[in-house]
């Protein structure tokens, strides 16, 4: 029940907040009322001296004194504690603890310092208690608990003692003090109330306010986190309001800068102000709210992007009273959306400058992205192309293979790689599955090639080859130029072939054809053909053979008038017409039809003219198959390889030693290039040099290192010959090779021993002395660094001595490896003779480097070596001469060297020393 009297106050939020105002103003109250205690304590002691024992009067003073010592205390605490409103009431509780022991104090006074029979002394105590108690109610008076704690310990024992001391003085003055008491309290219960109003009222008006602090706080960190500000125009005063964020957002001091319709059009773009005013011309006009983006221009020449909205209010009158918008920064959403385009437009140049197709698809087949080269294939452009389905542009048959390749793709999650053929020409495609975040196959990259010249450049390959073999065969001539012929019209889709051959009549005389119009041939041989000036021989075949150049037409051609009737029978829309040439004369012509008038593209027509050079050489290799036979017959029992070709270098005949020799039989290198031989060990300048001497008609000799078809090399001694007809013209070359690889590798062998030690395989003594030449001459150069290390073994002659030749033979094999371990590959490890290696160590300049160099092999030297199962251990002493202007000769290194490695053994062996020039 005492706790619940001195917790005496509501318990809501509201309650919360006065008890800590409350303690507060308690608290701020109480030096004054210790002082004001202590001072009428003083002052009340020596007015009733006079009157009172002292010993009353200095125990009472000391209670008293007691009592404001603890309150003082108390003081002290609160105002060294940080006050929380949770431990509010704690601090009440101590308070009123404090209040009510000090009434207490003054009520054991108001007993002791009580003067019986003495009414001027009762008059004056009664006085200073009252007093006291007015005071205590005021500085009080919040709180109601201290008031009633202090008050009744205070006056009831004065009221006691005035009724007991009997006398209409004595009892009217405690009827008296007891009136004082009543009313003082009910006056205080009014002032406790209006303070208590107070407070509240006070309160709540500092937590509205900073309810709208926080308000608007919020409103600003959520504009700013946005980068949103709000502006409101009153266009009846003429005022404009802008928030914090405007302010962040214009970059303007608020404290610097009043806010005005025309301060902010300075601060737009000068190039974007009269679309601004027209926005909000139009919204007044219309009525309509406007949005609209614009740049601002900012002090240093920033550019900044905002989206400004704006909505405008009217009267009833129709007059426009207030206008209410909100700015936002989009400088980071257009910097995003220019740098996205950006990529994008990267990634379209990178895309059109492959020169393949290459697409980007939805699963289901959607074009996202697509390059130059693949909608041109399409007959489209790439913004045509994209948002439409691939699928939907294939015929119904590809369509369907395409899904099921996809979808198959989709399942498995890898690459896939196909080739098709469309129209005549072949694709190369890969498909590459594009997976999502999840892991799933949502899109697909596309890329296909157009092989169609590599599959044709192959199969005109695989046709030249099969042509060599059928001259080599011996096949008759109209029979290889008709299989020609068929090829050609097959690999190029095209209408009609023929080959005519030039008569000396001024006729064209028509060899073979091939192609789905063969009936046209039968025209043309009824108008007739010829080579001559005359009508007839004013198409293309005519004038190819008269000037010997390539020929293209169309129908439209004026020297075509004689066959353009029916030719359109057929449909040809484009003619080409190729000379045939035999040593370097017109043999004939080779013209083919078509009716695509593109068909003879340059790259096509490349191709073409390549086919009737190899007719040509078939031609030629026909009529020289005679000739060719009479040599195959004198030369096949050589036993000195031999090899002919023609004027081209393509391989006519080899006799058994020289296919022997190559390791190839005679039918493999029968149609081949000579190069099928090339080693690589040549540069490109050596057989320069020998095309020009055999192609000008001289001999060319010397020695080549060719390839084997099992990979093995040898080296021939070579002769090439060239054969020229009655002109002066080389139609043939012969090859003569004399095989000398024994003899090469027995002058290799010989210079290999005369250079390198046999037992480590390290240079020799003659080596090592022409590398020390060479490595001086380049530091001399170069200015480069150079030191020579002279190696002697520490107790190698026990090891030879003990366990014989063989043990000593292991040992220095071993020393020789473990060395070329610890050096560079450009540097040089040689053994003189016995003992004694050496090491030359190139574009060495650091002396610490060198000395790292000559630790790690006495390191690595120290190391035990297993000899054939005996673990033995030795050192090496190593003398050092560095490179220098007092050593500059081969001679004064090797004696710096030599002088050095006597004092690594005089200092005790397994170390190393510089000589003195370092």
């Amino acid at each position: 029940m005492l706790r619940n009297f001195f917790d005496n106050c509501p318990a809501d939020a509201e309650a919360d907040a006065l008890q800590v105002e409350q303690t507060r103003l308690l608290y701020a109250t109480l030096p004054a009322a210790i002082a004001i205690n202590a001072l009428l304590a003083l002052i009340l002691a020596g007015v009733q001296s006079a009157v009172i024992p002292s010993g009353r009067l200095f125990l009472w003073l000391a209670i008293l004194a007691v009592v404001l010592l603890g309150r003082l205390a108390l003081l002290r605490a609160w105002q060294r504690s940080e006050a929380r409103p949770e431990s509010c009431l704690c601090w009440l509780r101590r308070f009123r603890i404090g209040v009510i022991a000090s009434g207490i104090a003054w009520g054991v006074g108001a007993v002791l310092l009580f003067p019986a029979g003495d009414m001027e002394h009762q008059s004056y105590l009664a006085f200073v208690l009252a007093g006291l108690s007015a005071g205590a109610i005021s500085s009080l008076a919040v709180d109601r608990v201290s008031m009633i704690g202090f008050l009744v310990p205070v006056l009831l024992p004065l009221i006691a003692h005035l009724g007991l001391e009997g006398g209409k003085l004595a009892l009217s003055m405690a009827v008296m003090v007891t009136l004082f008491l009543v009313f003082i309290a009910m006056n205080a219960s009014r002032s406790r109330r209006t303070l208590h109003e107070n407070i509240r009222l006070r309160i709540e008006a500092e937590e509205q306010e900073l309810r709208l602090r926080q308000s608007e706080a919020r409103l600003n960190q959520a504009q700013q986190t946005a980068h949103i500000g709000n502006w409101e125009l009153d266009l009846v005063k003429d005022r404009l309001y802008w928030s914090e964020e405007i302010y962040r957002i214009f970059e303007i001091d608020r404290d610097k800068f009043s806010p005005s319709y025309e301060g902010f059009l300075n601060t737009i773009h000068p190039e974007d102000r009269d679309a601004v005013n027209r926005a909000y011309s139009h919204s007044l006009e219309t009525r309509e709210p406007y949005e609209i983006s614009h740049r601002l221009l900012m002090g240093d020449g920033r550019i900044k992007w905002v989206t400004e909205r704006c909505d405008t209010y009217f009267d009833a009158a129709g007059r426009p009273v207030r206008s209410v918008g909100a700015v936002q920064d989009v400088t980071g959403q257009k910097l995003a959306e220019k740098e996205r385009e950006w990529q994008f437009r990267n990634q379209q140049s990178l895309l059109d400058a492959i020169q393949e197709s290459a697409f980007l698809l939805e699963r289901n087949g959607k074009v996202l992205v697509v390059n130059e080269v693949g909608a041109r294939r399409l007959n489209t452009t790439p913004g045509e192309l994209a948002g439409k389905n691939i699928f939907e542009m294939l015929p119904a048959d590809v369509a369907n293979s395409r899904r099921a390749m996809f979808e198959h793709i989709a399942r498995m999650g890898i690459p896939e790689t196909f080739e098709d053929e469309r129209n005549g020409l072949h694709f190369m495609s890969t498909v590459y599955p594009v997976f999502d975040e999840d892991g799933e196959v949502s899109r697909f990259s596309v890329y296909a090639a157009d092989v169609t010249k590599q599959r044709r450049i192959q199969a005109i390959e695989v046709l030249f080859s099969t042509i060599n073999q059928k001259v080599l065969q011996g096949q008759p001539l109209l029979e290889l130029l008709h299989f020609i012929c068929d090829e050609v019209a097959r690999l190029f889709a095209l209408d009609l072939i023929w080959l005519g051959r030039k008569e000396s009549d001024g006729t064209v005389s028509i060899m073979t054809h091939a192609g789905a119009a063969g009936a046209y041939i039968e025209a043309l041989r009824h108008r007739g053909l010829r080579w001559d000036d005359t009508p007839q021989g004013g198409g293309g075949t005519g004038r190819a053979i008269r000037s010997g150049q390539v020929q293209f037409l169309s129908p439209s051609d004026p020297g075509f008038r004689v066959w353009r009737d029916i030719a359109r029978e057929y449909d040809f829309q484009s003619m080409m017409t190729i000379p045939l040439l035999i040593r370097s004369e017109v043999y004939g012509a080779f013209t083919l039809y078509s009716s695509n008038p593109d068909a003879f593209s340059s790259a096509v027509s490349d191709l073409l003219i390549g086919i009737s050079t190899r007719i040509s050489v078939a031609l030629e290799a026909a009529m020289d198959q005679q000739q060719i036979r009479l040599l195959s017959s004198a030369l096949s029992k050589a036993g000195t390889g031999v090899m002919i070709t023609n004027r081209h270098g393509v391989i006519q005949w080899v006799n058994p030693a020289f296919a022997e020799l190559s390791g190839y039989s005679q039918q493999d290198l029968v149609g081949q290039m000579p190069r099928i031989l090339k080693s690589g060990r040549h540069d490109d300048e050596f057989y320069r040099v020998m095309w020009t001497t055999i192609t000008r008609g001289d001999a060319w000799s010397g020695e080549t290192v060719e390839r084997a078809r099992d990979g093995a090399f040898y080296t021939v001694s070579q002769t090439i010959t060239p054969l020229l007809d009655e002109n002066g013209e080389i139609t043939h070359f012969i090859a003569l090779h004399e095989d000398i690889t024994a003899q090469k590798k027995s002058q290799e062998r010989i210079h290999y021993m005369a250079h390198y030690d046999a037992l480590t395989n390290l240079p020799n003594r003659a080596l090592f002395f022409d590398r020390l030449g060479q490595a001086l001459s380049l530091a001399r150069r170069n200015r480069g660094g150079l030191a020579l290390l002279f190696l002697d073994l520490d107790g190698f002659k026990q090891v030879n001595d003990t366990m014989g030749h063989h043990a000593g033979d292991l040992l220095l094999t071993g020393v020789a490896e473990r060395l070329c371990l610890c050096v560079r590959e450009s540097d040089t490890v040689a053994r003189l003779g016995g003992d004694e290696f050496t090491v030359i160590l190139n574009e060495t300049h650091d002396h610490q480097d060198v000395a790292r160099i000559s630790e790690k092999i006495i390191e690595t030297i120290a190391q035990p070596f297993d000899l054939a199962g005996n673990v033995v251990h030795i050192g090496v002493s190593i003398g050092i001469a560095r490179y220098s202007e007092e050593a500059s000769s081969e001679d004064e290194l090797v004696k710096n060297a030599d002088q050095a490695m006597y004092e690594a053994k005089s200092a005790g062996k397994n170390t190393y020393r510089f000589g003195s020039s370092r």
